[in-house]
């Protein structure tokens, strides 16, 4: 029994200087997180775009980050042109960099249509003969066509009508005359259109007539006929089945002796009327929902005559 309890006895000597023995008990390390740099503020500046009269920008503004790049573009209304922006820039496209509060404006102008003159005819001079053609031959002379000299003009068309059988011709000229070959002992009409800048409205001047003279012509046939009213292909309202034609005519001699009016709803073959030459107009008597053709022919009293050529009227 006594060897027993000093068994125990040692266990419990043992366990005791177990207990309070050897290492010390290791401690975790402490872990530090890491520390974020503070985030600097972002700077931003304001852009202010507007349009002038006579156009519009492509965007109005607004807030951006410093730096950063902003392109803009103006565009003018139809009739205007843009001119710059404020800061002097001549591009429609702008680009801004933002680097301060900006104030932009685009500028445009109104565009100004400059309008040509109408042209004064000079020569040949109206309702006479022209004696101051170049003869080339037998049968051609040279004519040289003048007039008047107009502002904001780029050129002329010059335009000359044998009164005879209606051909026209036409010559464009950067000055304010043209020589033209032409045959003789033939009547002319002429007029003069200037030209200016694009978008502009050309001008016309009056038209004048002549004879161009021929060899030996002493006297000259009076102008054709000019048929006024009713105008060729019209279609008209009869009042008591009443029609007035009406025409003009001329001669360089002054000697117009009488009209021929011929009338019908065939070919305008028939003969109406002589009538006087102080004398431009004539009622004819129609009837509705026909078709009706007339001329005039012209005599001096050399018995020269010319003829208008046929115009044709219908009667609603």
């Amino acid at each position: 029994m006594k060897h027993f309890f000093k068994i125990i006895l040692g266990f419990l000597l043992i366990v005791s200087c177990g207990g309070g023995g050897g290492d010390d008990p290791v401690t975790p390390p402490v872990v530090t997180p890491p520390v974020t740099p503070p985030v600097p503020p972002v700077t931003t500046y304001s852009l202010s775009v507007s349009a002038g009269t006579g156009g519009s920008v492509s965007s109005s503004g607004g807030t951006y980050n410093s730096g950063e790049s902003v392109t803009i573009t103006a565009t003018a209304d139809s009739g205007y042109v843009f001119t710059s922006w404020s800061d002097g820039s001549t591009n429609t496209s702008l680009t801004v960099t933002m680097d301060s509060d900006q104030t932009i404006t685009a500028s445009f102008e109104l565009i100004v249509i400059l309008e040509p003159g109408t042209p004064v005819l000079l020569s040949p001079v109206d309702d006479e003969p022209c004696q101051d053609g170049t003869s080339i031959n037998d049968s051609q002379s040279e004519v040289n066509f003048q007039w008047q000299e107009t502002e904001n003009t780029e050129n002329y068309i010059l335009t000359v009508t044998n009164l005879v059988d209606n051909s026209e011709l036409s010559f464009n000229s950067d000055v304010n005359n043209k020589l033209v070959v032409l045959s003789k002992s033939e009547p002319y009409e002429w007029s003069v259109t200037a030209q200016g800048e694009t978008g502009s409205t050309p001008t016309q001047s009056e038209s004048w007539k002549f004879y161009l003279a021929g060899d030996a012509i002493v006297n000259y046939a009076p102008f054709p006929p000019e048929l006024i009213s009713p105008s060729s292909g019209a279609n008209i309202l009869a009042l008591d089945n009443i029609v007035t034609l009406s025409w003009d005519g001329s001669d360089v001699d002054n000697d117009l002796s009488y009209y021929n009016l011929y009338f019908d709803d065939v070919d305008a073959s028939t003969l109406v009327s002589g009538i006087d030459a102080s004398t431009t107009s004539f009622d004819v008597s129609v009837s509705p929902n026909t078709l009706y053709y007339w001329r005039v022919t012209a005599t001096d009293e050399n018995g020269n005559s010319s003829d208008s050529g046929t115009y044709t009227f219908r009667v609603q």
